[in-house]
């Protein structure tokens, strides 16, 4: 038997350990502090509106607002952000009882991956407030300590999501029962992959599926 054999859970990050999502709170956080960067942003609703109109994708819209709002920032002033914005988070933005699922899984023994769409430049932080071992997010690229507002990679979302599930467990040699907690219908690829699939605070259209499919609801 693979050494590494064991349950495994895997949790989603906005929506789920979190109360909304991170990503654009994150950005607008940063924006409102920034006023220099307040003229160029004015072109992001009229790319939002072509996101919904599905004239681009999920990537393309992703990686609009971060080049606009965080493109050329050095190091420093992210991380120093980080700070105030996690700060923040952690005091007023967790779902505490999916925090509390989350223990008990670690507590058992679980393998915990922390699997998120959001980037690599604040989910590390997250992962070891969390004391979690094992990490897929959305990857940024960096050029001399400044974030070139590039994504490294493709989004982490849907079915590139699973794919690198996948891919990271082989790397690792992981194997075992996986258990998945999501609030989104994007995930619902790596739920049907799942052996056991909790729906934690559903979206709309993820209520829907979870009925359809007899997938647990977690939700006060």
């Amino acid at each position: 038997m693979n050494e590494n054999s064991k349950k495994i859970s895997i949790f989603d990050l906005d929506g789920t350990l979190t109360k909304s999502d991170t990503y654009l709170p994150y950005l607008v956080g940063f924006l409102k502090r920034n006023p220099k960067r307040w003229l160029k942003a004015s072109i992001l609703p009229f790319a939002a509106v072509m996101f919904y109109l599905k004239i681009h994708d999920n990537q393309w819209l992703k990686t609009i607002f971060l080049k606009v709002i965080l493109g050329g920032e050095t190091k420093d002033n992210i991380l120093a952000w980080n700070k105030i914005f996690l700060d923040n988070l952690f005091t007023e933005g967790l779902r505490e009882d999916i925090v509390t699922i989350l223990k008990k899984r670690q507590n058992a023994g679980d393998i915990i991956l922390l699997s998120t769409a959001s980037l690599d430049i604040y989910v590390p932080d997250i992962q070891n407030w969390f004391s979690i071992n094992h990490l897929i997010c959305t990857n940024t690229l960096w050029q001399d300590d400044c974030l070139t507002g590039e994504l490294n990679g493709n989004n982490c979302y849907g079915l590139e999501k699973l794919a690198r599930i996948k891919s990271y467990m082989r790397k690792h040699n992981i194997s075992g029962e996986v258990s998945v907690y999501s609030d989104h219908a994007s995930d619902w690829p790596i739920m049907n992959y799942a052996d056991k699939a909790y729906a934690v605070y559903p979206t709309k259209r993820m209520r829907i599926i979870a009925l359809d499919n007899n997938i647990e609801i977690i939700e006060k």
